[in-house]
């Protein structure tokens, strides 16, 4: 009895090296973007305390140029929390895109597993189909020696 051969082994490991290294890619593509999502809860947080100080400060009698400090430093947290916040929708975007590469893959990778199913099922229907010719035959073969005894 020959042994199961699956001729695009080969393949089907090239395609789950390829699965692994795609879901590599997306599992950084979500640290990045969880990170990025922190960084623009972090800014948002300072620019809510710079506000919250502004408010605070303007209760004492502060200098001109106090004010305008804490009015530049406002206008830099603002600035840097729409940085962050393009910054994070470029990351989910690349999360999005590197899913859907990661999902095409799997998708390439499972198309060659059903095939090989498929064909390992067909070997062994094959395989059962020979034995029981080989049983059949053998059976027929003993049958005319018992009757001449």
């Amino acid at each position: 009895m020959k042994r199961f051969a699956f001729r695009l082994e080969r393949l089907l490991q090239l395609r789950e090296r390829a699965e692994r290294t795609q879901a590599a890619e997306l599992g950084a593509a979500m640290r990045a973007e969880e990170t990025q999502r922190q960084s623009l809860e972090l800014a948002e947080e300072a620019l809510e305390r710079a506000a919250g100080q502004g408010a605070h400060a303007a209760n004492e009698p502060l200098t001109a140029g106090t004010l305008q400090s804490m009015e530049i430093a406002k206008q830099a947290m603002a600035t840097r929390v729409e940085a962050e916040a393009e910054a994070l929708t470029a990351a989910t975007e690349k999360r999005g895109v590197e899913q859907a590469v990661w999902q095409d893959k799997r998708r390439d990778r499972r198309a060659v597993e059903k095939l090989k199913e498929k064909r390992l099922e067909t070997w062994r229907e094959d395989v059962s189909r020979d034995e029981q010719k080989t049983i059949d035959g053998l059976a027929q073969n003993r049958r005319p020696n018992e009757e001449s005894v």
